[in-house]
C-alpha cells in the first residue's frame, strides 16, 4: 500500500489533540475568582461563580442567536465577544482608574504609577493574583495603545470618570476593545492552561511534509484569540499554508461546509486530500462528509471497544460508512510510514 506521501498532495490537520498536547481546566473555581478578580481591577464586580455563570451563559445565548441566523447545527461564536460583554453587562460597577478614557496625542504618567493605589476588594493589586496578573497585562495594554498612537493621563481622566457603565467602556474605540479582549483572553488562558507541548514528532512530519513539496493546512475546533498565540508558541505557525479556525469562521467540525471551504480556497481534489485528527466526531465526520479519507491518531489511547464505539457513533452521525487509518498508539511520526 502507498504511503500517505505518494497517496495525497494535501495534508489537512487538527490541532489540539493531534499536533500538541494540551489540558486546560476551566472548572477550576480559582480560575474563576481570578477571572472575577482581573475584571474587578476594571470596574466590573462579579464573584467567582457569577462570572462562571454569566461566561457560560452568554456563550449560549451567543450560540443560539448564531444557529438561527446562520441555519447551522454547529456554530462557533467569537470568545471575545464573550468577555467584552462580561464587562459591558456586569451587574455590579464601580469606577476605575484602569479603564479610564484614553485620547489621541495625551501626554501623562505611565499606567504603572497609580497601581499602588487601586484595589481589588480591599486590597492592594500587587497582593492578590489577580491583581499582579492585572498590572502585567495592564502594561502590555498601555505599551499597544502607544504603539497605535494612544496615550493615558490617569490621574485627570479618572476626576472624568463616571459611575455609569464599567470603567467608563462607552467611550472606549473598537481598537481600543481589541487590545482589551485580547489581553484578558491571555490571561483566561494561561490562567486555565495546565499542560501545553507538541507532540515529539509534530515539527519533523511537518517540516517533512513541506520539504517534499506538500500542502499543509489547519482546521481547528478553536478560538483564534487563543490558539493563533498557540500555533506561534509551538513553533508550528510558518509550515502551514492557510490555518482555519472556527471562531473565524463561525461553524465548526463536523459541519462540512467548514472544511470544504478550505478545499474551495485552494482547489484541493478530495482524492489527493486527507484529514488527520485525534477525534471521530469532527475530525473523521467532517472527512467523511466532504469525501476525503481520514487518518484518525489515537493520542487518547482507546482501546478497541471504546474505538469501535466511537467509530459506529460517527458512522451514525454522519451517515457515512468510511474508514479512517488509525494510528493505535497516536504517533504522528507514523502518517509518513506505509500502511501495514
Amino acid at each position: 500500500m502507498k504511503s500517505a506521501l505518494a497517496a495525497y498532495d494535501n495534508f489537512v490537520f487538527d490541532f489540539y489533540g493531534t499536533l500538541v498536547d494540551i489540558h486546560t481546566n476551566e472548572y477550576d473555581d480559582r480560575l474563576w475568582e481570578e477571572l472575577a478578580g482581573f475584571y474587578g481591577c476594571y470596574g466590573a464586580i462579579y464573584s467567582g461563580r457569577e462570572i462562571h455563570e454569566a461566561y457560560n451563559r452568554l456563550i449560549k445565548q451567543q450560540e443560539e442567536a448564531l444557529a438561527k441566523a446562520s441555519q447551522r447545527t454547529y456554530p462557533e461564536v467569537e470568545q471575545g465577544r464573550v468577555f467584552r460583554a462580561l464587562l459591558e453587562e456586569a451587574p455590579k460597577k464601580r469606577t476605575a482608574i484602569l479603564a479610564a478614557p484614553v485620547s489621541d496625542g495625551r501626554s501623562g504618567r505611565q499606567t504603572a504609577a497609580f497601581f499602588g493605589t487601586a484595589n481589588v476588594r480591599g486590597r492592594k493589586m500587587e497582593e492578590t493574583a489577580a491583581g499582579r496578573r492585572a498590572m502585567t497585562l495592564t502594561r502590555e495594554v498601555a505599551a499597544a495603545e502607544a504603539l497605535r498612537g494612544f496615550r493615558r493621563d490617569p490621574w485627570s481622566e479618572a476626576a472624568r470618570l463616571s459611575s455609569e457603565g464599567a470603567a467608563g467602556t462607552e467611550s472606549w474605540s473598537e481598537e481600543r476593545w481589541e487590545i482589551w479582549t485580547t489581553a484578558v483572553a491571555n490571561f483566561f488562558r494561561t490562567a486555565s492552561r495546565q499542560r501545553f507541548a507538541p507532540y515529539p514528532h509534530t515539527e519533523a512530519t511537518l517540516r517533512e511534509l513541506k520539504e517534499a513539496g506538500k500542502r499543509v493546512y489547519l482546521l481547528s475546533n478553536a478560538q483564534s484569540i487563543f490558539t493563533v498565540p498557540e500555533i506561534e508558541e509551538a513553533g508550528l505557525y510558518w509550515y502551514f499554508d492557510d490555518i482555519f479556525i472556527s471562531s473565524e469562521q463561525q461553524v465548526k467540525k463536523p459541519d462540512p461546509s467548514f472544511l470544504a471551504a478550505l478545499m474551495h480556497r485552494h482547489s484541493l481534489l478530495p482524492s489527493r486530500t486527507v484529514m488527520i485528527g485525534n477525534d471521530f466526531f469532527s475530525d473523521m465526520g467532517v472527512a467523511a462528509l466532504c469525501g476525503v479519507d481520514g487518518i484518525f491518531l489515537n493520542t487518547d489511547r482507546y482501546d478497541n471497544t471504546e474505538m469501535q464505539r466511537r467509530l459506529s457513533a460517527m458512522h451514525e452521525a454522519t451517515g457515512t460508512h468510511t474508514q479512517p487509518r488509525i494510528i493505535w498508539d497516536g504517533d504522528i511520526g507514523k502518517i509518513l510510514q506505509k500502511e501495514a
